[in-house]
């Protein structure tokens, strides 16, 4: 058993060093803190925290697309959905209130941003 788990250990390790060797996704120098979600533009942010759901190009997978072509609500709607999560699906809730923290309310709006204006990739 102990060596079992020594493996998994050993394997997360590898995994993790892995992922960090991927590149680097710090945002410009020149990037206004403003425009940055945790640290890191918008499309960096979503792709790390969001695409497993809603798909790499915004497509939707287990949950809905957010294409700028289907956001159709006003930004606070889709502001409230992300601070708040969305109730009786999977939608955990971003905002202050997370458990490590979450979004501040500026990145919120940053991202709601970033989706409503930005077309898929």
């Amino acid at each position: 058993m102990a060596r079992l788990r020594t493996l998994a250990l050993v394997a997360a390790g590898a995994f993790a060093l892995l992922l960090g060797a991927c590149g680097d996704d710090s945002p410009p120098p020149d990037a206004p803190v403003e425009d940055l979600v945790r640290g890191r533009e918008a499309h960096v942010y979503y792709a790390r925290s969001c695409s497993t759901c809603h798909g790499p190009q915004r497509e939707g997978r287990s949950a809905p697309p957010l294409t700028p072509a289907v956001l159709t609500e006003e930004p606070a709607y889709y502001e409230a959905a992300i601070a708040l999560g969305r109730p009786g699906t999977a939608m955990p809730g971003w905002g202050a209130q997370a458990v490590n923290g979450g979004l501040s309310p500026r990145e919120v709006v940053r991202l709601v941003e970033w989706l409503l204006e930005t077309p898929a990739r």
